[in-house]
């Protein structure tokens, strides 16, 4: 019996639904990112960082107990060095360099690799082969690293990314031998290209593997570095680099990427560096955490849970997945179903396959700004076509056939939305306005919302009234405030809209004001950002927060419609 069902657990699938969506669509589209740390290789018996020190320690007959683990390494490679240097007898200069660089790698992969020594001493390939074959998750890792590297032919002149990169903090080989031990993925020569130190220009065709602390291969005829980030000197020199294409290469993948990261603790200095600049850089874009737990996530209590979620999230933008081994084998078999196979997965398991949100708000309030920032997910505009200039003119006053060009306009724009999320079968889809807000925009100052729905629902909405809106894909509405003065001053700065003369005497503020309560009436309940009360950075991560935290609570845009038109 597996661990989920004799706890009680809901499955994996069930638990990260909404997050699995976002995972499986990020790769089907080519913006999927993997980041790799220790804790992929633990099943295989290779040593993390501390215990790896220990091993160079008892190997090289030194103890520098009581130092950290970064200063211990740079005692032992001095103390290995001063070892080489009276064995070859040479004096300083660059040859002696050379061999203690080549000579100290040696060591480390002795110590790294050290489970799979046989009695002479040597490495045991096949026993390296099995144990990775016998991995929970690995080979499972290994396909779908793969298929982010090849994958992306197909996106060429989609505006996704030209090439396909992982990135793994660990010295070993283990994710390119279980690239190369899939026998489908031909030809085995071009599988994948691994490299330590950023390069200009990544391969197509093949994935990227980058190595940022080093890379000291087990398998014979692989190349490793020509140094590792493991002393206290180069990991010093690897953090305080903050300004070279090394420590911005990360940053730079994780602002192309939806990011699903494995294996770590979150330990790793540069790691945690990039997370950090990128999350208060692109605060609202996500990217996904998976906290191992060694029998699933009830070994943590509620709050423990919460905890770690909200640490992660507050700190790097995480949005967290608690697994057990064997669930992370079922989380990367699900990112990579088909669309189709993972929505029939999802509807197998009762959970929902696409959520919608609606992004509203009053005009200049800031909910394209919102949009903008969450373009990580599949968003949807405004306007599919160009937007009709009569919109940039206020509803009121306005002559019939002006008001009759621009529902012309806005039914064909609502309709065609609607097509582009359904074409949508699996993911999170964010909506530039709502099919409601024809209503807050009224032809007097004092026309009632029944009246402004009565007159024109069925110019706005058009086909999507057929069958009480049963065609008209759900939602759930973020509704984006801000005050009035607020309101008029960025209407002001748009330039255009709004006439000297129209602030003076106050309609501006009044129109948008009237504008903003209907709103709040329309889409009572709505999940709701005020806009003007924080920064930029705040608000717009308030928006992920809803829809990556919260629960999705779908909008009634049928009866509210309804309900509106029936109010006296």
């Amino acid at each position: 019996m597996s661990v989920i069902a004799s706890s009680g657990m809901a499955p994996l699938v069930a638990r990260y639904a909404k997050a699995l969506c976002h995972l499986n669509y990020a790769r089907r589209i080519g913006r999927l990112g993997l980041i790799l740390g220790s804790g992929v290789s633990d099943e295989l018996e290779i040593p993390k960082w501390k215990d790896l020190i220990e091993g160079i320690e008892q190997r090289l007959n030194y103890s520098g107990a009581g130092a950290p683990e970064a200063h211990r390494a740079e005692q032992l490679f001095q103390h290995y060095k001063k070892l080489r240097k009276e064995e070859l007898g040479w004096a300083g200069g660059a040859r002696l360099d050379a061999a203690v660089s080549v000579g100290w790698r040696d060591v480390v992969a002795q110590c790294l690799y050290k489970c799979f020594l046989n009695v002479d001493g040597e490495f045991d390939e096949s026993a390296y082969v099995q144990k990775i074959r016998d991995h929970p998750y690995l080979l499972n890792l290994g396909r779908l690293a793969h298929n982010i590297g090849t994958q992306l032919a197909g996106f060429q002149g989609t505006g996704a990314p030209s090439a396909g990169l992982v990135v793994s903090h660990n010295f070993d080989d283990a994710l390119e031998a279980a690239i190369e031990l899939n026998p489908s993925q031909e030809p085995p020569s071009r599988r994948y290209h691994s490299f330590w130190r950023p390069e200009p220009f990544l391969r197509r065709g093949v994935v990227n593997i980058y190595h940022p602390n080093g890379y000291t291969p087990l398998r014979r005829g692989l190349r490793g570095s020509e140094s590792l980030v493991l002393t206290e000197a180069t990991f010093a020199d690897h953090l305080a680099n903050t300004n070279t294409e090394e420590s911005n290469f990360l940053l730079r993948h994780l602002a192309d990427k939806t990011c699903l990261i494995i294996g770590h603790s979150l330990a790793d200095g540069t790691l945690k560096n990039a997370l950090r600049q990128h999350a208060n850089q692109r605060p609202a874009h996500v990217n996904y955490y998976v906290h191992w737990v060694r029998n699933g996530e009830s070994e943590l209590n509620d709050d423990q849970r919460r905890a770690i979620r909200e640490a992660n999230f507050e700190t790097y933008n995480l949005v967290t997945i608690f697994a057990s081994s064997a669930e992370v084998s079922e989380l990367l078999l699900t990112v990579m179903m088909t669309e189709d196979d993972f929505e029939g997965h999802l509807k197998k398991h009762s959970q929902i396959a696409r959520y919608v949100y609606y992004v509203v708000g009053a005009v200049s309030s800031g909910k394209s700004t919102t949009l903008r920032h969450l373009r990580d997910l599949a968003t949807v505009e405004e306007w599919p076509n160009k937007m009709p200039p009569i919109m940039n003119r206020q509803s009121i006053g306005l002559k019939k056939t002006e008001e009759e060009e621009i529902d012309e306009g806005l039914e064909d724009a609502i309709w065609k939305k609607n097509t582009e999320i359904r074409s949508m079968k699996v993911g999170i889809v964010a909506v530039d306005r709502a099919p409601l807000d024809f209503i807050a925009f009224p032809a007097t100052d004092d026309e009632p919302m029944r009246e402004t729905a009565t007159r024109r629902a069925k110019a706005v909405l058009g086909r999507l009234l057929r069958d009480d809106m049963r065609d008209f894909c759900a939602g759930q509405v973020i509704l984006v405030r801000a005050e009035t003065e607020a309101l008029v001053q960025r209407q002001m700065q748009r330039g255009g809209r709004t006439k000297p003369e129209e602030v003076a005497n106050g309609s501006t503020a009044s129109y948008l004001s009237n504008q903003k309560a209907r709103l709040d009436d329309i889409y009572k309940d709505a999940s709701v950002i005020d806009s003007d009360r924080c920064s930029v950075g705040t608000s717009v991560k308030a928006a992920a927060r809803i829809i990556h935290f919260d629960d999705y609570v779908p909008f009634d845009f049928a009866g509210r419609l309804r309900a509106i038109q029936g109010d006296n």
